[in-house]
């Protein structure tokens, strides 16, 4: 018989790991936020372990391919995200390859909702580990998209509309 502690590392190689986070944009709209979102050279403002996107810069469209980096310029990591959804009101990516060594069909489905004046923003982030370090990224992909979607989506949706509006 397996040690009781492999049997769970057993049991945890083949679970999907799925996050959720939700935020809100007050005072923009649906389009703005999904323009923002969909492009992605906005990316590495709001993300922050990306430091740059190769590819496609423009508003993804559906299968529209970018390379996301991640680390630091000297050590990076590279991950190509397949837009897969393009719609008003969704955005959803996936990386079927993963993170080398980490996990594996990594996805980000964006879904917005207009609120009065505000937008309501729910991401939910996917991947199958590959190992329990998978399981370990977990709590730090979870406060880095808190991060990202909590703090600083709003803070540069609202930089770029100041932008906007002072060059008007």
């Amino acid at each position: 018989t397996f040690p009781p502690l492999l049997l769970v590392l057993l049991q945890c190689a083949t679970a999907l790991v799925s996050l959720k986070t939700a935020s809100v944009v007050k005072g923009s709209d649906v389009a703005t936020v999904k323009s923002f979102l969909a492009t992605p050279t906005n990316w590495p403002k709001i993300v922050p372990s990306s430091v740059g996107v190769e590819g496609t810069t423009t508003k993804l469209r559906k299968n529209d391919k970018v390379t996301e980096l991640f680390g630091t310029p000297v050590a990076q990591l590279a991950i190509e995200w397949t837009c897969v959804e393009s719609s008003p009101k969704v955005l959803s990516t996936q990386c079927v390859d993963g993170v080398p060594y980490i996990a594996s069909d990594c996805r980000m489905f964006f879904e917005l909702e207009q609120s009065n004046d505000d937008v309501e923003v729910n991401l939910r982030v996917s991947y199958e580990p590959l190992n329990v370090l998978g399981y370990l990224a977990a709590p730090i992909l979870s406060l880095e998209n808190a991060i990202a979607l909590k703090l600083l989506l709003p803070n540069a949706i609202k930089q770029q509309q100041q932008s906007s509006s002072s060059k008007s």
